[in-house]
């Protein structure tokens, strides 16, 4: 059952408030307060700590309610209140109704997030974390949603207040709330908590709200979802149809209209997200709705980065590089220095799904027993092994004395995962694989690709979609380019989230490479911007495209 507020019948006598409390208590009754920064001042100077809110403490309030709400004084003017959030505990999107001016103090780490009602719309203009005993401002016009994302449960002390009871209703300062139920276009008006799938019966009424944009549309979904599972594990009173009929649609591929039509407002034609703290809010929201759908599915976290990550990654990453540059530049490698090439041994290093390999077999030449492959992805070797020999490994535990190629390759920049320490060990090893007179070839970037780098990539209908959160790490003079990336895959009925993790690569300079391999190949080295094919002088640290090839052959 849902509780409305649990309010003392009469306000406490100030004699059995700490100190503290009623110096707060006090100054707000002797106070005209008009502004939020005035009581911000109070509350500064009341110096509150968490254990004097411990009396109105919560923590097992009803799992219908969102979190825990009590009174701990009230008059015609103003209240004040303690909230109580467990881990998971959300409010629902709300704003104050006739409340003119209030603040919030944390005593813990809460996620607080506001929004703009623009018209018809509605959209999240941020989403941060509040620390220990940070105090925000709230008046009639926020609109707003605070929650406990993190393991720990805290309290939070809440002071609302109005310049005259004219402003107010029958029912209180805080009364006539709106609580904007995004998921479904529509606004609640109620009278006590701010909380997710109320009855109809603490509903005073509903109408019809603004649309939201997906960030909102599909956090507000997830957090409806989430609170009706609590309920729905503790065999309460709600319904199971209400919460099995939501869960299903939240992971309908249908979403994806809605999805498509905000990326076209903020992506453009290179994938580049034109408005960062939106993009930074979408990749929020997804990654909310992600780990929803893990709980749901039960599913554990896998060593492999690249499990479920390889089912999409032709579609994402294999198809079009392949038609972008890899062909290109393989076709000019084939034909400058190949000869034979039926007869030659090809060895891939870091070979994903096999793709490239496979259109290495089909138009160059190369004969499929000749032909070999390994990856550290037991999920890559698995999709590789339908199209070439394959086997899970690793770059650094090849031995010359077991076999030798004549041709080795790396393709999609394989070798800047490799730990920038056994970087050169790592070329040196591909090296010793390669008999006298073979050659390696393969791709690799420049520190500066980030500027290249795409926030969002797509399969050719933009069914699957990968979000990327690219930036540029420096660490005792090294650079790194970390990604977090996110799959998503609507081609079928239901959408399949993949949250590939982090993933982190050492850009070494352009000229240092270069050096290592002519210091273990010994005989030519050549570098080629990776689009135009054109040669890169031996001086030069970058290229125009950020993307080269190198073509090491081995002195016989």
């Amino acid at each position: 059952m849902h509780t409305q507020i649990a309010k003392t019948k009469a306000p406490m006598p100030h004699a059995q408030l700490t100190s503290s409390l009623n110096s707060l208590v006090q100054a707000l009754e002797s106070n005209e307060i008009s502004s939020c920064a005035k009581l911000r001042s109070l509350l500064t100077e009341a110096d509150i700590k968490s254990e004097e809110l411990l009396p109105w403490a919560n923590y097992d309030h009803p799992v219908e309610d969102s979190y825990g709400r009590k009174v701990v004084y009230e008059n015609k003017h103003f209240e004040v209140m303690v909230m109580s959030w467990t881990p998971g505990d959300m409010s629902a999107i709300h704003n104050h109704g006739n409340t003119q001016w209030g603040c919030v103090q944390v005593f813990g780490q809460a996620e607080h997030a506001t929004f703009k009602v623009d018209e018809d719309e509605i959209y999240t203009l941020s989403r941060e974390t509040l620390t220990n005993g940070q105090i925000i401002h709230v008046n009639h016009s926020l609109v707003h949603q605070m929650g406990n994302s993190g393991h720990q449960p805290f309290l939070s002390l809440h002071v609302y207040g109005i310049d005259s009871i004219e402003n107010a209703s029958q029912q209180g300062v805080t009364a006539d709330s709106n609580l904007f139920y995004a998921y479904e276009s529509s606004i609640a008006r109620v009278s006590g908590g701010a909380f997710f799938a109320l009855p109809q019966e603490n509903i005073d009424t509903k109408r019809k709200g603004p649309k939201a944009d997906f960030p909102t549309y599909i956090r507000d979904y997830t957090e409806h979802v989430k609170r009706l599972r609590a309920v729905h594990q503790m065999n309460s009173s709600t319904s199971d149809e209400s919460y099995l009929a939501l869960k299903e649609g939240l992971y309908q591929s249908s979403h994806l209209d809605l999805l498509k039509d905000n990326l076209e407002q903020h992506i453009d034609e290179n994938g580049h997200c034109e408005n960062s703290i939106w993009w930074k809010i979408l990749y929020k929201e997804i990654q909310a709705w992600s780990t929803l759908k893990d709980e749901i599915d039960g599913e554990e976290n896998v060593e492999d980065s690249f499990h479920d990550y390889a089912a999409m990654y032709d579609a994402l990453i294999g198809n079009p590089c392949l038609e972008d540059f890899m062909a290109n530049y393989i076709v000019m490698v084939f034909k400058q220095f190949v000869e034979d090439a039926e007869t030659k041994t090809f060895l891939s290093l870091g070979c994903g799904t096999g793709l490239i390999e496979e259109y290495i077999l089909e138009n160059h030449g190369i004969t499929k027993e000749n032909l070999f492959g390994f990856d550290l992805s037991h999920a890559m070797v698995d999709i590789a092994k339908s199209r070439i020999q394959a086997e899970q490994g690793d770059v650094l535990d090849l031995d010359p004395a077991i076999d030798q190629w004549d041709i080795a390759f790396t393709g999609l920049n394989v070798l800047h995962y490799v730990d920038h320490e056994l970087f050169e060990e790592s070329i040196r090893r591909t090296a010793s694989i390669v008999r006298p007179g073979g050659f390696f070839f393969g791709d690799f970037i420049t520190p500066d690709h980030i500027r290249w780098y795409p926030n969002l990539m797509r399969s050719s209908d933009s069914t699957i979609l990968s979000l990327r959160n690219p930036k540029l790490k420096e660490s005792e003079g090294r650079m790194y380019m970390e990604s977090h990336i996110i799959n998503l895959d609507f081609s079928k009925e239901t959408v399949f989230i993949n949250d590939a993790g982090s993933h982190l690569r050492h850009l070494p300079a352009m000229h240092r490479v270069r050096a290592l391999f002519e210091k273990y190949f010994t005989g030519s080295v050549h570098l080629y911007d990776a689009f135009s094919l054109r040669e890169i002088a031996p001086h030069a640290d970058s290229c125009a495209s950020t993307r080269y090839f190198i073509v090491a052959k081995k002195k016989v």
